[in-house]
């Protein structure tokens, strides 16, 4: 069977069971769809543990050029011949059938775009008295406006998550756009995802990828976002660390029963699986789930204070 859609992601050795997890669940729910993963100094049975799902085909590079696999994302894209390529972090799972999700109009890119609040989380370290809590901070803008040296003015007012998107063939000049500015303006923090330090990038890639949205004339238009519309149907981001095959998330903890099953399925199949870590084995679905709980607790408590002091830090020094 030919599919006009490529699903495709990229990993290393760390994040193989993401990536299986990922592959799995695609695979597990027939979505029709051939499956890439770029692989970074992958092993030949860390390949065949992906491979050996049916259309899936792993693009192994023994070099990784001093870059982290966030900024190899345009490579991995390049990958694909389909018509509409798709892609999906390796720390990303299927809920459900999302082939017929997987659709775009022409010139645009399926894309989520955080919302005003998200988006207040997302900058909270960077606003400046001036700014509109909610919205991108000027310091931001103002930098992302230099380095593209396009449009004047910023088309978005909220950032989108690079996690999983839907475009056409047709776009990939603009993927390779995204390549250059990425060469171009991550120079000093390669193999992090995040960078702290650095006020425009500080979320690398993604960061890139919205500076684009925000001042070129170039960028593609924005189609609606599906993949999280609906819970039985949807692509779930494990984002926060740590992730499930290291331990599980209060947040992520809602998927630990979709996943036993997928995993399940796999082992009734003849699928082999990497080495099961005790966060994914049941027995210790109980400890597992009174650990997230402590550790949402101690995060939340962590962020409150977080934000009171810088609160207080701004007012002082405004």
């Amino acid at each position: 069977m030919e599919f006009k859609n490529t699903i495709v992601t990229a990993c290393d050795s760390n994040y193989v069971w993401g990536a299986y997890i990922l592959v799995a669940s695609l695979c597990y729910f027939n979505v029709k769809s051939y499956k890439h993963v770029l692989g970074i100094k992958l092993s030949e049975k860390e390949c065949k543990l992906l491979e050996q799902f049916e259309n899936t085909k792993v693009f192994n590079q023994q070099e990784r050029n001093g870059e982290s696999v966030c900024l190899m994302k345009p490579h991995a894209i390049y990958s694909a011949d389909t018509e509409l390529i798709t892609w999906m972090d390796s720390d990303c799972m299927a809920t459900g059938d999302v082939t017929d999700l997987i659709r775009v109009e022409p010139d645009t890119i399926q894309i989520r775009f955080r919302s005003m609040e998200e988006n207040a989380m997302v900058y909270r370290n960077y606003y400046g008295k001036k700014d509109s809590i909610g919205t991108i901070p000027k310091k931001v803008l103002n930098i992302w406006q230099k380095d593209v040296n396009d449009l004047n003015k910023s088309q978005i007012s909220t950032v989108c998550e690079t996690n999983c998107f839907v475009m056409r063939k047709s776009n990939l000049d603009f993927i390779k756009m995204w390549q250059e500015q990425m060469e171009k303006v991550i120079v000093d923090n390669k193999l992090n995802v995040y960078n702290k330090d650095s006020i425009g990038y500080f979320m690398t890639d993604e960061s890139v990828f919205n500076s684009l949205f925000a001042f070129s004339s170039k960028a593609p238009k924005i189609d609606k976002y599906l993949f999280d519309v609906q819970k039985d149907k949807m692509i779930a981001h494990f984002g926060l660390n740590p992730k499930p095959w290291i331990h599980w998330t209060k947040r992520s903890f809602e998927y630990y029963n979709l996943l036993q099953n997928i995993l399940t399925w796999c082992k009734d199949h003849g699928y082999e699986t990497p080495p099961i870590p005790n966060s994914l084995k049941a027995k210790y679905k109980s400890y597992e789930c009174l650990r997230a709980n402590i550790s949402h607790s101690y995060r939340s408590f962590k962020y409150n204070i977080s934000t009171s002091l810088h609160s207080l830090h701004t007012k002082v020094r405004d």
